[in-house]
C-alpha cells in the first residue's frame, strides 16, 4: 500500500520547489496523470496525483479507486506508491523504490503482478500488496515481493503482514466484528496444520503468526497461497454456527494440541534422559558433550521454529463451543 515518508526522513531536506515538482512529474504528465495539488506536501517531498477510478479490477467488487504518489524518502532515492481501494474497502498496493522517477513509472506500468492484486477465495475478495526495488533481480528486472494481504470476512478485517526481513513469519490480525463477538477459539488457525500458530487477543485484535518460506520467489507464492487458504477457512468457519466447529474440526484440534505440546515434550524428555547416563555409565565414563545438550536443544528448537520462540505451555483441551453465534457479545478473550 502507499507509504509516505516519515518526519525523521524529511527533517533535514528542503521542501520541493515548483521547478523540482515539474521535473519529477514530467513523465507522469506524459502518461496522462494529473497532479493533485491539494494532496501534495512539499515539506515532506510528496507529490500526489489525482485518483483514477477503474470500472473493475480482477476479483474486486465494483469500481476500484487508484491513488498514485511519488515521494523521496531520502535525497536521490524515490518511491512510487499505488494504492487500490475496492468498493468494500479492501485495499491492494504496489510500491517501487529506485533512483529515477521515469524508471519507476515504467516499472509500474509493466508490473507483471498487476493481475494478482485482487483475487477471490470462497466468494471473498482478497487484496494483495507488492514491493519492488529497481534492479533487485538479475538482468535489471524487478523482483516483486508479496508483503501484505487483506480481506473483509464476515464483518471482520483480516490482514497478513509478510514484510520481508530475514525470513520472518507473517503477522496475522483479525479485527473483531462491529457488533462484538464471543472469544474465538485459540486453535481457530492452528487447525490448518504446521506453521499456523494459536490466536491471542492483543491490542484490540486477534493475532497470530504464520511460518512462511524464507527466500523469493517461493516466499511470494507461499504468501499468496496461504492467504487464500486463510480467507477460505475463516469464511467457512464463520458461515456455520459455533456449535458445529468442534464437530467439524475435532481431529484437527487434537492434532493442534499435539503440535503445541511437541516442543515441551521433547525438551523434558531430553532433560530427563541426560541424568540417566550417569546411572547407566560407570563413574568417569560420561562424555563431556552431554553437558552441552540442554543449551544446544534450546538453540535447535529456536531454529526449527522458524525464528520464533517455541510455545512451551499447556494448551487448553478441545471442547465444544458454548456460543450460539459468531457475532454479538464481548470482544477479546
Amino acid at each position: 500500500m502507499a507509504e509516505q515518508p516519515t518526519q525523521g526522513a524529511t527533517a533535514l531536506v528542503q521542501p520541493l520547489s515548483h521547478h523540482q515538482i515539474l521535473a519529477r512529474v514530467a513523465p507522469f504528465s506524459a502518461a496522462g496523470w494529473t497532479v493533485d495539488l491539494a494532496a501534495c506536501d512539499r515539506a515532506r517531498r510528496l507529490i500526489a496525483f489525482e485518483p483514477v477510478s477503474h470500472a473493475g479490477l480482477d476479483a474486486a467488487p465494483g469500481p476500484v479507486t487508484e491513488h498514485l504518489a511519488l515521494s523521496e524518502p531520502e535525497p536521490g532515492r524515490y518511491r512510487l506508491s499505488a494504492t487500490y481501494t475496492a468498493a468494500d474497502g479492501t485495499r491492494a498496493g504496489l510500491r517501487i523504490d529506485g533512483d529515477r522517477p521515469a524508471d519507476l513509472l515504467a516499472r509500474y506500468q509493466a508490473a507483471e503482478v498487476r493481475p494478482r492484486l485482487f483475487v477471490g477465495a470462497a466468494g471473498v475478495c482478497i487484496g494483495r500488496s507488492y514491493r519492488s526495488a529497481a534492479g533487485a533481480a538479475g538482468g535489471g528486472e524487478p523482483l516483486w515481493r508479496a508483503v501484505a494481504a487483506e480481506a473483509q470476512v464476515a464483518g471482520r478485517r483480516v490482514t497478513l503482514d509478510a514484510t520481508p526481513g530475514a525470513g520472518l513469519p507473517g503477522q496475522i490480525a483479525i479485527t473483531p466484528h462491529a457488533d462484538g463477538e464471543p472469544p474465538l477459539p485459540e486453535d481457530l488457525l492452528a487447525v490448518l496444520g504446521w506453521g499456523w500458530r494459536p490466536l491471542v487477543w492483543r491490542q484490540g485484535a486477534w493475532r497470530s503468526t504464520l511460518a512462511l518460506r524464507r527466500h523469493e520467489p517461493r516466499r511470494r507464492d507461499d504468501v499468496e497461497a496461504r492467504t487464500q487458504q486463510l480467507v477460505a477457512h475463516l469464511a467457512a468457519v464463520f458461515a456455520a454456527p459455533p456449535s458445529g466447529y468442534h464437530r467439524r474440526y475435532r481431529r484437527q484440534r487434537w492434532a493442534a494440541v499435539g503440535r503445541r505440546l511437541l516442543p515441551m515434550t521433547v525438551f523434558f524428555l531430553v532433560l530427563a534422559a541426560v541424568p540417566l547416563f550417569g546411572v547407566v555409565l560407570q563413574e568417569g565414563e560420561m562424555p563431556p558433550w552431554l553437558h552441552g545438550v540442554p543449551p544446544l536443544l534450546a538453540i535447535g528448537a529456536l531454529l526449527f521454529s522458524g525464528t520464533e520462540v517455541p510455545l512451551v505451555d499447556w494448551p487448553p483441551l478441545p471442547r465444544p463451543l458454548h456460543a450460539t453465534t459468531w457475532q454479538g457479545g464481548a470482544d477479546g478473550g
